[in-house]
This record gives structure tokens, sequence and C-alpha cells, in this order.
């Protein structure tokens, strides 16, 4: 699967590109293949450190929480 990753807060420069194998489902999920995600706000808010306080993040993250398929 395609992801976006970063391991620390800060600008869009800090966001890598990446090829990741297709995560596997455990019992009770569903897998689901996402053709479009968009950036929210939140997203670069997180990102950007402004939110972590409240959304504290275990670095490395892929972000997003929005997609469609």
């Amino acid at each position: 699967m395609k992801a976006i990753r970063y391991s620390e807060y800060g600008t869009p420069e800090v966001l890598e590109y990446l090829e990741l194998d297709d995560p596997v489902p455990a019992p009770g999920e569903a897998l689901i293949a996402v053709r479009c995600a968009s950036v929210i706000p939140g997203d670069w808010k997180v990102r950007a450190g402004n939110l972590r306080d409240m959304f504290p993040l275990s670095l490395p993250t892929i972000p997003g929480r929005d997609g469609a398929g």
C-alpha cells in the first residue's frame, strides 16, 4: 500500500512517501481499499505539533482519518 508518514512534528517537509505491505485485519476487522484521501485541517495541525497536548502521538505515524473508495 502507499502511505505518507512522519517521524517528527514539523512542516510538510517531515512527510515521507512509503510503499508498505498491506495490513492484515485482525478477527472482527475489515480491510478496505481507499482510492482517495483528503487532508483536513486537523491533519496538518497535529503534524505541525499545534495539538500535541490534546492528541499525543506515538511517532512515527501515518496521518489521515478520511477516505473514499
